[in-house]
């Protein structure tokens, strides 16, 4: 599967930067917030892939002074953060896939932990983020994303979060994700394929939050990403698109 943060754009939406903090009125006034519940995702095997799987996903928001603990951004803090700007750094969850869901002879490549560095600013309903995740091992390399949303409340129980994002990987990363060796080449039937640093996808989708009371709230959301350059023209490929989806259920304490 894709086991990467589960496509990193859909966790962008998930959480803190959707602003579900606006539509739980009073959650943003305490130095301590928790909000956990159980969720589910959707979203391809692996990168390019034209199968998909829906696998447990819970929601995860909590934080006690400048650390947090979250699906989207992992286990951080904030080394900055007011009503505009918000900097901070964290260790997240970086993944690959299972040998299993790519051709057969492709190698599978390891689960593995990224130092994540981010920053956002927020003006009136928009909201511009940027952030970089540099593995530790596993897929390795280096990927980079930005990403542009939406506030868009519709009453005081609900809104809606369209957004626009992408990503960009260094060669390390695109090689070891969706190149070919020619050991692999040998064992697939697969042409050698030398994935090259460059932008490997842009994503548009759309988050829907609705708090249901004071401590519980709905989180919904679709999405669909485009896969362009070597991320497209690997023989890995199958789809040009990948839809993605989640909904979730969350309790505030």
């Amino acid at each position: 599967m894709q086991k990467q943060l589960v496509p990193a754009t859909l966790l962008l939406l998930i959480a803190g930067e959707a602003r579900a903090d606006d539509v739980q009125s009073g959650a943003g006034d305490k130095d301590y917030n928790l909000s956990v519940g159980p969720g589910a995702a959707i979203f391809p095997t692996y990168q390019g892939s034209n199968k998909s799987r829906v696998i447990p996903l819970p929601v995860i928001e909590g934080r006690y002074g400048r650390f947090f603990v979250d699906t989207s951004e992992g286990i951080g803090v904030d080394l900055y953060r007011d009503d505009i700007f918000r900097l901070g750094a964290s260790v997240t969850y970086v993944a690959g896939y299972d040998s299993g869901d790519v051709p057969k002879g492709i190698n599978g490549i390891d689960d593995t932990a990224g130092a994540r560095v981010f920053g956002s600013v927020r003006l009136d309903r928009f909201t511009f983020s940027v952030g970089a995740v540099q593995s530790i091992g596993g897929t390795k390399g280096l990927v980079a994303d930005a990403g542009l949303s939406y506030y868009l409340p519709l009453t005081s129980s609900f809104a809606l979060v369209p957004s626009v994002s992408t990503t960009w990987a260094d060669g390390k990363y695109m090689d070891n994700y969706f190149g070919i060796s020619a050991t692999e080449s040998v064992a697939s039937g697969l042409p050698t394929f030398k994935a090259n640093s460059g932008f490997k996808d842009a994503s548009l989708s759309l988050t829907g939050i609705y708090r249901v009371s004071d401590r519980w709230t709905v989180t919904g959301n679709v999405g669909a990403t485009m896969l362009f350059g070597d991320a497209l023209d690997t023989p890995l490929n199958q789809e040009k698109w990948n839809p993605t989806g989640f909904l979730g259920l969350s309790y505030r304490f």
